[in-house]
């Protein structure tokens, strides 16, 4: 489990740095999107055409994948990298609870 955790937070560590030293050459910002990780560059994206009409009663899934994919990639790991530092610290303390001390008769 803390392996995962120094895992991750330094994958995330190793994004950050990417981006300050972009940031330090360029003088700009430029956060690295979660598409840039998963989809390549060369990929090609077909939707099919659709009439004027707008149907506001049905969810945009293609907006809100669009805008989920737009997080920096940074988030998930620090996401990922808190969840793990918080269910090892629970397995600690439940690891360091003393047992009830009744021992089951055979």
């Amino acid at each position: 489990m803390l392996i995962a955790a120094i895992w991750t937070g330094g994958c995330a560590l190793a994004l950050a740095a990417v981006q300050v030293t972009s940031w330090l050459r360029n003088n700009e910002w430029d956060f690295y999107p979660l598409s840039s990780v998963l989809i390549s560059p060369h990929s090609t994206a077909y939707r099919i055409a659709s009439s004027s009409k707008v149907d506001t009663d049905r969810i945009d899934f293609n907006s809100i994948l669009d805008w989920l994919l737009a997080v920096p990639a940074v988030v998930p790991l620090l996401i990922a990298f808190a969840a793990l530092i918080a269910f090892w610290k629970r397995l600690l303390k439940i690891a360091r609870t003393p047992t009830s001390g009744t021992s089951p008769k055979s």
